[in-house]
């Protein structure tokens, strides 16, 4: 009886062993897509189609926002890094830090701010670069089937970010145009049809003059790090001294484009005369958010 049972144990292990090499096998679907998405997405730069805000987002498969979310400008909230991204519970979990874009000067670019900022010196840097790294999104998208393909997760994706084939440019406020017509005059290209639109340089005429203002009112993401910068704007003052058409020359980025394009709007103009009668002229604005 002794030996039967030790011949019943031996015939066992290789059943056994068999076992543990397959049922491995059965569970790795799901880790399979999770290092698939991972080794694609994982520290990629995404451009979410709708810039919500909020640090917590989720969305169908077809990419609408399930639940209230509002919408903010593209340099705060259009622009992600994902920090890590899983598949789980039938949905790609994202984990991201937002990117919060600001002019550089020196290269003449939007930049993310946090490389921005680890380009200065180490006590400068600060509060500042803590600020941004905090600044952090979960995104939860959606896939209904328990085991769907690759490339489903990726239209999934795709439906809720901005594909590699697509542009910004046709994303984002008309607003912005100016400042993506790299090598060209802005201020000789004018939309504004109601009137016809002259520039100051010409003979016989003289410049608009402000006579009401209003001040922008800073960012909260712009407060939180301490950007102080100034957007330089295009401007139709009309023929009764309304500013029209407003385009971005120069920007700031963190959202304050719009905070100056909001309060220029609300400017009062002495309009512009041509051989003494008021015109509309198209001309250059400075806003200073110091």
């Amino acid at each position: 009886m002794k030996g039967s049972g030790q011949r019943s144990r031996r015939a066992c292990l290789p059943f056994i062993v068999l076992a543990s090499l397959v049922y491995p096998m059965l569970g790795t679907a799901g880790e399979d897509l999770s290092l698939s998405l991972k080794n694609q997405y994982q520290g990629k730069v995404l451009t979410l189609r709708h810039f919500f805000k909020g640090s917590s987002l989720a969305f169908s498969r077809d990419g609408s926002l399930t639940g209230p979310a509002e919408v903010g400008p593209w340099t705060t909230d259009g622009e992600i890094q994902v920090l890590k991204i899983d598949w789980k519970d039938q949905e790609v979990k994202i984990h991201a830090r937002r990117i919060l874009l600001a002019f550089d000067e020196n290269k003449k670019s939007l930049r993310d701010f946090l490389e921005v900022v680890r380009e200065w010196k180490p006590l400068k840097r600060g509060e500042i670069e803590q600020v941004l790294l905090a600044n952090e999104v979960h995104i939860d998208i959606a896939v209904p089937a328990t085991s769907p393909p690759y490339s489903e997760l990726e239209a999934a994706i795709n439906s809720v970010f901005l594909s590699e084939s697509e542009f910004l440019v046709d994303f984002i406020p008309e607003f912005w145009s100016d400042y993506f017509k790299r090598g060209s005059n802005p201020l000789t290209t004018v939309r504004y049809s109601d009137e016809p639109v002259y520039r100051v340089t010409m003979g016989g005429m003289t410049a608009p003059r402000v006579i009401q203002t209003e001040n922008p009112k800073p960012s909260a993401e712009a407060l939180r790090a301490k950007y102080h910068p100034i957007v330089m704007l295009s401007v139709v003052v009309d023929s009764k001294g309304s500013a029209r058409e407003i385009g971005i020359l120069t920007p700031a980025g963190m959202g304050l484009d719009e905070k100056a394009i909001e309060a220029v709007g609300k400017w009062k103009f002495q309009a512009a005369t041509k051989n003494g009668k008021p015109v509309a002229t198209i001309i250059a604005v400075e806003v200073d958010f110091n």
